[in-house]
Protein backbone atom coordinates (compact mmCIF):
# COMPACT_ATOMS: atom_id res chain seq x y z
CA UNK A 1 0.00 0.00 0.00
CA UNK A 2 2.93 2.70 0.74
CA UNK A 3 3.98 2.16 -2.98
CA UNK A 4 0.19 3.20 -4.00
CA UNK A 5 0.10 5.77 -2.03
CA UNK A 6 3.19 7.11 -3.13
CA UNK A 7 2.60 7.22 -6.58
CA UNK A 8 -0.76 9.13 -5.68
CA UNK A 9 0.61 11.67 -3.89
CA UNK A 10 -1.27 10.32 -0.74
CA UNK A 11 -0.28 9.80 3.28
CA UNK A 12 0.01 6.09 4.13
CA UNK A 13 -2.68 5.65 7.04
CA UNK A 14 -2.09 4.17 9.81
CA UNK A 15 -1.07 1.10 11.32
CA UNK A 16 0.30 0.31 7.69
CA UNK A 17 3.54 -0.90 7.80
CA UNK A 18 5.98 -0.49 4.59
CA UNK A 19 7.83 1.57 3.13
CA UNK A 20 7.13 2.75 -0.67
CA UNK A 21 9.41 0.47 -3.81
CA UNK A 22 8.59 3.69 -6.22
CA UNK A 23 11.73 4.57 -5.75
CA UNK A 24 13.44 1.03 -6.85
CA UNK A 25 10.51 1.09 -10.01
CA UNK A 26 11.68 4.21 -11.02
CA UNK A 27 15.58 3.28 -11.18
CA UNK A 28 16.74 5.79 -8.50
CA UNK A 29 19.47 4.96 -6.20
CA UNK A 30 17.56 6.58 -2.39
CA UNK A 31 15.51 3.34 -2.03
CA UNK A 32 14.72 3.33 1.60
CA UNK A 33 15.11 0.29 3.64
CA UNK A 34 13.82 -1.39 6.42
CA UNK A 35 16.27 -1.48 9.39
CA UNK A 36 15.08 -5.09 10.07
CA UNK A 37 12.63 -7.91 8.05
CA UNK A 38 9.62 -9.55 10.85
CA UNK A 39 7.33 -11.66 10.11
CA UNK A 40 5.59 -14.67 12.03
CA UNK A 41 3.17 -17.40 11.25
CA UNK A 42 0.53 -19.07 13.31
CA UNK A 43 0.55 -22.71 11.74
CA UNK A 44 2.58 -25.65 13.37
CA UNK A 45 2.54 -24.38 16.69
CA UNK A 46 3.63 -20.44 15.75
CA UNK A 47 7.07 -18.85 14.20
CA UNK A 48 8.34 -16.10 14.47
CA UNK A 49 11.78 -15.19 12.43
CA UNK A 50 13.49 -11.40 12.04
CA UNK A 51 16.72 -10.80 9.70
CA UNK A 52 18.54 -8.10 10.35
CA UNK A 53 21.89 -7.42 8.40
CA UNK A 54 23.58 -10.56 8.09
CA UNK A 55 21.46 -12.35 10.79
CA UNK A 56 18.52 -14.42 10.85
CA UNK A 57 16.55 -15.79 13.65
CA UNK A 58 14.10 -18.08 13.71
CA UNK A 59 11.66 -18.96 16.62
CA UNK A 60 9.69 -22.42 16.40
CA UNK A 61 6.67 -23.86 18.99
CA UNK A 62 6.30 -20.27 20.15
CA UNK A 63 2.73 -20.74 20.95
CA UNK A 64 4.77 -22.94 23.55
CA UNK A 65 6.69 -21.96 25.49
CA UNK A 66 7.98 -25.08 27.01
CA UNK A 67 8.50 -26.04 23.12
CA UNK A 68 10.15 -23.16 21.89
CA UNK A 69 13.18 -23.51 20.17
CA UNK A 70 15.65 -20.68 18.45
CA UNK A 71 18.20 -20.78 15.21
CA UNK A 72 20.42 -17.96 14.49
CA UNK A 73 21.94 -18.01 11.15
CA UNK A 74 24.95 -16.14 9.47
CA UNK A 75 23.44 -15.30 6.07
CA UNK A 76 26.59 -13.59 4.76
CA UNK A 77 28.87 -17.25 5.63
CA UNK A 78 25.64 -19.59 5.47
CA UNK A 79 23.45 -19.31 3.29
CA UNK A 80 21.74 -22.31 3.20
CA UNK A 81 20.95 -21.94 7.28
CA UNK A 82 22.50 -24.92 8.01
CA UNK A 83 24.41 -24.14 10.95
CA UNK A 84 22.74 -23.01 14.00
CA UNK A 85 24.83 -19.95 15.99
CA UNK A 86 22.27 -19.49 18.83
CA UNK A 87 24.24 -21.37 21.64
CA UNK A 88 27.24 -19.87 20.78
CA UNK A 89 25.92 -16.16 20.13
CA UNK A 90 23.45 -15.38 23.05
CA UNK A 91 23.55 -11.82 22.96
CA UNK A 92 22.67 -11.74 19.20
CA UNK A 93 19.97 -14.01 19.81
CA UNK A 94 18.77 -11.36 23.10
CA UNK A 95 19.43 -8.80 20.57
CA UNK A 96 17.01 -10.09 18.07
CA UNK A 97 14.16 -12.00 20.31
CA UNK A 98 13.72 -7.85 21.81
CA UNK A 99 12.94 -6.63 18.09
CA UNK A 100 10.58 -9.94 17.48
CA UNK A 101 8.79 -8.77 20.81
CA UNK A 102 8.50 -5.08 19.68
CA UNK A 103 7.56 -5.78 16.51
CA UNK A 104 4.46 -8.47 17.05
CA UNK A 105 1.53 -7.18 17.02
CA UNK A 106 -1.62 -8.82 18.04
CA UNK A 107 -4.00 -10.41 15.72
CA UNK A 108 -7.16 -11.58 17.04
CA UNK A 109 -7.69 -13.93 13.62
CA UNK A 110 -4.10 -15.42 13.49
CA UNK A 111 -3.20 -16.02 17.13
CA UNK A 112 0.20 -16.23 18.58
CA UNK A 113 -0.04 -15.93 22.14
CA UNK A 114 -3.66 -15.72 23.07
CA UNK A 115 -4.03 -12.41 21.86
Amino acid sequence: MPTFADILGEKVPEPIDGISFLPALLGESDQRRHDYLYWEFHELGGRQAVRKGNWKLVKYQVKDPSKTTVELFDLAKDPGESKNLAEANPKKVAELEELIRQAHRPNPVFRLFGN
